[in-house]
């Protein structure tokens, strides 16, 4: 009896201990993915250039989140929808579809869907499995087209006003934790204010006019061949 007493004993003491080494793991590691995403942000910072800030982005949650995508869209001046302004999309697109989703003016008004309820609450919308009935056509058509299986919606929020949002997907499964979910809103609150307080604003609307330009000249040239 005394024998099996101590082999429980000792049992106990090695599940303690094993609790307290993955406790002090998991505060290593989120100790490191806070310094991560700091060292980010300051970076961000002293950039000036819309499509370097977003490889940054890009290369941050990839190696921290596994994210392979992501969707970076401004809220339109009668913030009835929203317009993309760059994206990383499944390189299996074509070339059409790809025009199509960049094109694509997803609707927040009168509508069910992520993006509109993001919208309304001001809060980031994790969908771990996608479910189709709660998506509007514009954001089926995306996920669809880029087999998306997971999803994340991040208001990019200002002065406590969505002015955009951006959107991480993955093909596969997605796996994010409360902490991860608040830290990557917290990145997109800083991407808010480096896209306002700056001239940032400014060259994002003049390269998408830029590219609607060139995308009505393409089909231009099309249609006369």
């Amino acid at each position: 009896l005394l024998l099996k007493r101590a082999e429980y004993a000792k049992r106990q003491a090695d599940f303690e201990k094993g609790l307290a080494i993955s406790a002090r793991m998991e505060t290593e590691k989120q100790k490191q993915e806070t310094e991560n995403l700091n060292t980010l942000i300051k970076s961000l910072n002293e950039e000036l250039d819309i499509k370097i800030i977003m490889q940054k982005i890009s290369r941050y949650i990839f190696e921290n989140y596994n994210i392979q995508y992501y969707g970076f869209y401004l809220v339109a001046k009668e913030k009835d929808k929203i317009e993309m302004v760059d994206a990383k999309l499944p390189e299996l697109l074509t070339r059409e579809d790809f025009e199509a989703i960049r094109k694509l003016n997803i609707p927040l008004l009168n509508v069910i869907g992520a993006h509109a309820l993001a919208f309304k609450s001001g809060r980031a919308l994790y969908l771990p499995r996608i479910r189709k009935s709660g998506a509007t056509a514009e954001e089926i058509f995306v996920l669809e087209k880029c087999n998306f299986n997971s999803f994340l919606v991040i208001p990019l929020i200002l002065q406590n006003d969505p002015i955009g949002f951006l959107d991480l997907s993955n093909a596969g499964k997605m796996e994010l934790s409360k902490e991860d979910i608040t830290r990557l809103s917290i990145l997109g609150e800083q991407l808010a204010g480096i896209i306002y307080s700056s001239n940032l604003f400014k060259q994002v609307q003049e390269e998408k006019e830029k590219a609607i330009i060139a995308g009505k000249e393409t089909e231009l040239e099309r249609s006369k061949s």
